[in-house]
């Protein structure tokens, strides 16, 4: 039983997941926590930087593409999983 175990027990999660899972339960418990808010804020301000936005236009795109932190995680890991194989 004591072997067993160690293989039903949940590993620690990457950093980002962690930043995600943090963010998004005070979301849940509705909570004014204007955290998500903030996190979404740098992440599509970096995204913008990095792809090169200039205009209102391309930024409503990336908040529409990414409009919580569920999605940024989703493409994330989507991106980690590609680069491990």
């Amino acid at each position: 039983m004591e072997a067993l175990k160690g293989s039903f027990e949940c590993k620690p999660s990457s950093w980002y997941v962690q930043i995600v899972d943090a963010v998004s339960v005070a979301r849940r418990g509705n909570q004014e926590d204007a955290s998500e808010d903030a996190l979404m804020s740098l992440v599509r301000d970096e995204m913008a930087q990095f792809y090169d936005i200039a205009n209102d236009r391309e930024f409503g795109q990336i908040k529409q593409k990414y409009p919580n932190a569920r999605m940024v995680l989703y493409k994330v890991s989507d991106k980690v999983e590609e680069m491990d194989r």
